[in-house]
């Protein structure tokens, strides 16, 4: 489990592959640490927290939500 805070957050993004954000967008995960890199399906990369969060303090339409 992850730690935001005094809230604790599952870890969501577990390996590679395809997930869902909350807004229903399907992302493709490449690699995995700490943290999670990826693109959206228009190819524009991004980086999450393994919990799914875009932001740490803060829900996004943009969470990885699962897959």
């Amino acid at each position: 489990m992850r730690h935001a805070s005094h809230i604790v957050l599952p870890t969501i993004i577990t390996g590679p592959g395809e997930y869902r954000t909350r807004c229903g967008e399907t992302v493709t995960i490449d690699t995995v640490g700490r943290f999670a890199t990826g693109r959206y399906s228009d190819g524009v990369p991004e980086t999450w927290d393994v919990s799914g969060r875009l932001l740490p303090f803060n829900e996004s339409k943009n969470d990885i939500v699962g897959n």
